[in-house]
């Protein structure tokens, strides 16, 4: 495992240097962990991270640990570790009512992304600290789970209603425990088509003693590193833990790249994972990616995530995630995908939409919102 170089240099969905460092001593072996422990501990202190830092020292405090490594910095993080627990207890009981509320209800449902992650695939669930849960809901059951949620007491968490088109709506209980129901799996492709290979191989788990189903091991990788350009830190140690512990299914892995047009992100994502971690990806995965054909708008959307403050820029994400859409190929087809999105009763309302979003302050930005959606 190599240590990272000392650049500074922020690239498209990695770490930085200093994050790096962290995720060497997270999941490297004691020799690499310590060495890169020691060299951070000489630029940093805990008591000024960025979350995203700070929400990983759990991994790190127990990754040490585990190769019998003592160090000044222990109690507290250990300290943080506990805290994450007992949100979690919280978290994950807010989240099963919600599982057992929707199937009472025969409401199809599969808990993604931080969930299954945690609750079956890190060491300990307070080892990989979450915020909110996700859960993705057949599409034609969408509004009735939102209808369900509502009336037990769950209110929209983002200040933006959400129109029709939107990947998932964010809600939030009276504890202020806050869970995003997803339309889609992915904001990047708004359709249901393809998510139903989820649901067809999805696997059981238990939240807090509620029965539920989540993506599969291979899926959850997917979805991973086609979120990668969202959280530049968390899915590195997401998809190293799972490549690690699992059989993962590499042709299914390849033919999702392909068919929802996510080689570019997916095969940047494997590709750093290995030569950074040495996570045990085949190199005959790596080559079948590459030679996935990548048009100029994937490619021109993978480098625009660094730049969403741009109003032109989220316009231009929007239109690449609707290109994803089976038979998206009519400009007009898109102005409608716009009325949907900005909950316009016609299309003659778009240019004053965009003028209206124009004086906005861009905030956080995801392709499926009419307004950027607050992170949590």
């Amino acid at each position: 495992m190599r240590l990272p170089s000392q650049s500074a240099k922020k690239r498209t969905g990695l770490p930085t240097s200093a994050q790096e460092l962290l995720l060497t001593a997270a999941l490297g072996d004691a020799e690499s962990a310590l060495s890169a422990w020691n060299l951070w501990r000489q630029q940093h202190e805990l008591n000024n991270l960025d979350n995203d830092s700070l929400r990983l020292l759990p991994l790190v405090g127990y990754n040490l640990s585990k190769a019998g490594i003592k160090f000044p910095e222990m109690a507290a993080i250990t300290a943080l570790t506990r805290l994450g627990w007992a949100r979690h207890k919280f978290l994950f009981r807010s989240i099963s009512e919600v599982a057992q509320l929707l199937t009472e209800h025969r409401i199809d449902f599969l808990l993604t992304k931080g969930l299954p992650l945690a609750l079956e695939h890190y060491p300990s669930s307070a080892l990989r600290p979450m915020s909110d849960g996700d859960i993705l809901v057949r599409l034609t059951q969408f509004d009735r789970a939102i209808e369900l949620l509502v009336n037990a007491g769950w209110r929209h968490a983002s200040e933006y209603m959400p129109s029709p088109a939107h990947h998932a709506i964010p809600l939030r209980n009276a504890t202020h425990q806050e869970v995003d129901v997803h339309r889609f799996a992915l904001g990047e492709c708004p359709f249901a088509r393809e998510d139903e290979a989820f649901w067809r191989f999805a696997v059981t788990l238990s939240i807090d003693g509620v029965s539920a189903l989540s993506p599969n091991p291979t899926d959850l990788l997917f979805l991973t590193c086609a979120n990668s350009v969202h959280s530049p830190l968390r899915w590195v140690a997401d998809a190293v833990i799972l490549v690690r512990g699992n059989e993962i299914d590499w042709n299914r892995f390849i033919n999702q790249a392909r068919k929802r047009k996510l080689a570019l992100v997916t095969r940047n994502a494997l590709s750093y994972i290995e030569q950074r971690y040495s996570a045990g990806i085949p190199s005959w995965v790596l080559k079948s990616l590459q030679a996935i054909p990548v048009s100029w708008l994937e490619r021109w959307e993978y480098e625009a995530w660094d730049k969403t403050s741009s109003h032109s820029t989220r316009l231009l994400l929007r239109y690449a995630a609707y290109r994803r859409v089976p038979g998206a190929q009519h400009p007009l087809g898109f102005l409608n995908h716009l009325r949907l999105h900005g909950n316009l009763n016609s299309v003659a309302e778009i240019p004053s939409w965009l003028l209206r979003i124009a004086t906005q302050k861009p905030r956080t930005f995801t392709p499926e919102t009419t307004a950027p959606t607050p992170k949590h």
